[in-house]
């Protein structure tokens, strides 16, 4: 690919379709930009859609300045039979249940996972066990059993009820698998149970209504890093210290009361995010430079 000419730098939210992986896209974004530099906030599974952040150029160092990691979710789960990958994609596993809960039932059943809880991964999944994703082992016929690990779960609401169908909607830490929700939901009902259907309606500052279709990202479509990182305090520098930052030199931080260890974000006098740099004895060590 040709980078001659500098890779624009921003951040897509893509409306992720079933069917093709995270990596899919960001395939598919580099070849729509003519850059290798592309990466994605948080992995969604094949059969999911929805919020898909990607982040473009010189964007990809920033990821680990976004903060908010807060994921909310719609979707569909069927009660009356496990399956092997906790969703509508796997092998059936053992025979279907009936579904003897009313609404009310399950939606007191759903209350209990609200909150700080252990949860463990789909054997299925990314979860990396001795440095190998699960799923890789078992695919393999290895037994995997991920060790559960905190995850926290700040709604987990029922929106529709159509046995053996529910609907809801979840907002959770970054970390939280939903199809374990829909596997461990299943098991507390005595029912069994896998997801149906997943899409993600925000990812930390992302959000479905800003996203947009693959086939029609475009240079329009990035959103500025400053703008994604506008939460963070704020330093602004004159030409002579963007020379210095040029050079990865620190300036000096103009606002006295930003306490040490305090990362900023330093804009140029029009309003560009041209570095994220970290406060230390009144000075602005930049960590990252994008000018």
């Amino acid at each position: 690919m040709n980078e001659a000419a500098e890779a624009p730098i921003g951040f897509l939210v893509i409306d992720k379709p079933a069917g093709i992986t995270s990596h899919d896209v960001v395939d598919g974004v580099r070849r729509r930009f003519r850059t290798r530099k592309v990466g994605h906030l948080g992995t969604l599974d094949p059969m999911a859609t929805g919020v898909l952040p990607v982040s473009v150029g010189k964007a990809t160092r920033l990821a680990r300045y976004i903060t908010d990691t807060t994921k909310e979710y719609t979707g569909a789960i069927r009660l009356g039979r496990d399956t092997s990958t906790c969703d509508a994609e796997g092998t059936p596993i053992g025979e279907e249940h009936a579904v003897d809960v009313d609404r009310e039932q399950a939606a007191r059943a759903m209350t209990g996972f609200v909150g700080t809880i252990r949860q463990a991964a789909p054997a299925y999944s990314a979860k990396k066990i001795s440095g190998v994703p699960a799923h890789r082992l078992a695919r393999r016929g290895v037994a995997v059993d991920p060790a559960p690990v905190e995850v926290t779960v700040t709604a987990f609401d029922l929106v529709g009820w159509d046995p053996p169908d529910l609907e809801f909607r979840v907002a959770c830490s970054s970390g939280t698998y939903v199809r374990s929700l829909a596997r461990d939901l299943g098991s507390r009902l005595e029912t069994g149970g896998h997801l149906r259907s997943l899409v993600r309606t925000r990812s930390g500052p992302f959000r479905i209504g800003d996203a947009v279709p693959l086939e029609d990202a475009g240079p329009e479509h990035l959103r500025p890093p400053g703008q994604v990182l506008g939460d963070r305090p704020r330093v602004e520098v004159d030409d002579a210290d963007l020379e210095y930052l040029g050079r990865g030199r620190a300036v000096r931080c103009p606002d006295a009361n930003t306490p040490d260890g305090a990362d900023v974000c330093v804009f140029d006098g029009n309003g560009r995010l041209v570095a994220v740099a970290r406060v230390a004895g009144g000075w602005a060590h930049p960590k990252v430079v994008l000018i």
